[in-house]
C-alpha cells in the first residue's frame, strides 16, 4: 500500500463530509484512510463510522480528546502505507492528488514530496510558493533545512512523507495539548531523518480559512507552546550547523512576532494586550532570542518590532503593526 491518509477530526461535522468526499473521489486507489475521532461530541464520530462502512480501506479510531498533535501521532502508529498524507477534517484534496504524488514518487523516489495549497476551493489560486519547484537531494537538500528553520515550510498537510522517516518510536505524551507550532515541532525530526525532497508547483490541497481555529486568536497558552517549539528549532538549527543555525534564530524571533501581531490585532482590551507584550518580551529575553538573532537577517518591519520588544517600547510596536496591516489593505 503506497499511501496512508491520516485525518484527525474533532467536532468537525460542518465540513467533514466535503473532506471525506474528496478522499473517496481520488482517482488513485492504492491507499488507506486512518481517521482519528479525537473525542468529538457532535456527529463527527457517526460520520466517520458511516464512511468506514462505505470503503474497506478505512480505519476509524475513537479516542478521548487529546489534541491535534497526539491525534496525528495515534494515526501514524496505525498507518501501514509507505507514505503518509495528512488532511485536516475541514480541508480537501484535489481528486488527482494521490495520483500525481504516486507518479512523482515513482519518478524521484523522494523521501518527501511537497505540494502547494490554496485557500480557494477551486484549487486555482496558489497560497504559498515555498521552495522553488525541483528535486532537493545531496548538497541541495540543505536548502530544505534552511527553509524549515526560517519557518517558511512548516505545514504537515502539504507533504507526502515516507513513513519510515517519521520518529514513530518517540513518545509525545509530554506534549499533550501543544497546538501552536505543532506542525514545525513534528516536522523537524522528519526533515533531519530524510535526505531528499521533491517540490511540486501543483496545487493539490484546499486549506479552508477558519477564524475559529485554535490558533487564530492569541491565547497565553500559545506562548508556552512557542517556547517549547523554538527550543527544538534552535536545537536542530545548531545540529545542522552553517546557515541553519542563523536561520533558526530568525525563525525563532518570527514565531514570537507572529504571536505579538495576533495579540495586537485582536479585540482584547488594551491592558490585556499590554500584558501579552510584556510576557512575549520576557520570554524572548529569558530564552536568549534577542542575543541569538542577527538583526540584519530580519525583514525590516520585523527588525523594528524585535527592537521594540527588547526595549519594551510597545507604542512603537503597535504603530508599526497597524501601519503594515493598513498597507496590506
Amino acid at each position: 500500500m503506497l499511501f496512508s491518509v491520516i485525518i484527525p477530526a474533532y467536532n468537525a461535522e460542518k465540513y467533514f463530509s466535503e473532506c471525506l468526499s474528496s478522499i473517496k473521489e481520488q482517482t488513485f486507489k492504492d491507499f488507506e484512510v486512518v481517521i482519528i475521532d479525537d473525542g468529538s461530541s457532535d456527529s463527527t464520530s457517526a460520520m466517520a463510522d458511516k464512511f468506514a462502512d462505505s470503503l474497506r480501506s478505512v480505519k476509524v479510531i475513537h479516542t478521548s480528546n487529546q489534541g491535534l498533535l497526539l491525534a496525528r501521532r495515534r494515526g501514524l502508529l496505525n498507518a501501514q502505507g509507505e507514505y503518509v498524507v495528512f488532511v485536516d477534517a475541514d480541508d480537501c484534496l484535489r481528486s488527482d492528488a494521490l495520483m500525481l504524488l504516486s507518479k512523482t514518487i515513482q519518478e524521484t523516489n523522494a523521501d518527501i514530496v511537497s505540494f502547494q495549497y490554496s485557500r480557494d476551493s477551486s484549487f486555482k489560486t496558489m497560497s504559498g510558493l515555498g521552495l522553488p519547484a525541483g528535486l532537493y537531494e545531496n548538497e541541495k537538500y540543505e536548502s530544505v533545512k534552511s527553509y524549515v528553520c526560517r519557518g517558511r515550510f512548516n505545514n504537515l498537510c502539504g507533504k507526502a512523507i515516507r513513513l519510515c522517516h517519521i520518529d514513530l518510536n518517540t513518545t509525545y505524551g509530554a506534549y499533550r495539548g501543544l497546538m501552536h507550532g505543532e506542525d514545525l515541532f513534528q516536522l523537524l525530526p522528519i526533515v533531519d531523518s530524510s535526505s531528499s525532497l521533491m517540490q511540486l508547483n501543483d496545487v493539490l490541497y484546499y486549506y479552508r480559512p477558519n477564524d475559529s481555529s485554535s490558533t487564530a486568536r492569541y491565547k497565553p497558552s500559545q506562548l508556552e507552546d512557542i517556547i517549547r517549539v523554538n527550543r527544538r528549532l534552535i536545537d536542530y538549527g545548531n545540529k545542522w550547523g552553517g546557515p541553519c543555525s542563523i536561520e533558526a534564530s530568525v525563525g525563532e524571533v518570527n514565531q514570537y512576532l507572529y504571536l505579538l501581531k495576533l495579540s495586537e490585532l485582536s479585540d482584547s482590551d488594551d491592558s490585556e494586550k499590554s500584558t501579552n507584550f510584556s510576557s512575549i518580551s520576557s520570554a524572548m529575553k529569558r530564552e536568549g532570542a534577542f542575543d541569538r538573532v542577527y538583526l540584519r537577517n530580519l525583514r525590516f518591519d520585523n527588525l523594528i518590532l524585535c527592537v521594540a520588544l527588547k526595549c519594551r517600547f510597545r507604542k512603537l510596536a503597535v504603530f508599526l503593526i497597524l501601519l503594515v496591516e493598513a498597507l496590506k489593505k
